[in-house]
């Protein structure tokens, strides 16, 4: 989910450098995707099943607040006016 609307708000607001943006948002999902698994296995061992869960529902609310206050509300605005 955020690695789609991350090219869309690229494609909108960096429209003179998406390819550099884009580099960096697959750079971003490279490292998440190598990690993932490392730190999800990791804490799994620890927490074991339910505080797992826990933990990742505490990082969806973080990453689903800080797309509404980062994502430009600018974005909304344009489709609007059409």
């Amino acid at each position: 989910m955020l690695q789609v609307t991350g090219y869309s708000v690229i494609c909108t607001v960096f429209s003179d450098n998406i390819m550099k943006y884009i580099g960096y948002i697959e750079l971003c999902v490279g490292v998440g995707l190598t990690l993932g698994p490392v730190l999800g296995s990791i804490l799994y061992e620890h927490l074991h099943f339910q505080n797992t869960m826990f933990v990742f529902t505490g990082l969806c609310v973080v990453a689903t607040f800080l797309c509404i206050i980062f994502i430009p509300s600018a974005l909304n605005e344009t489709v609007n006016d059409k």
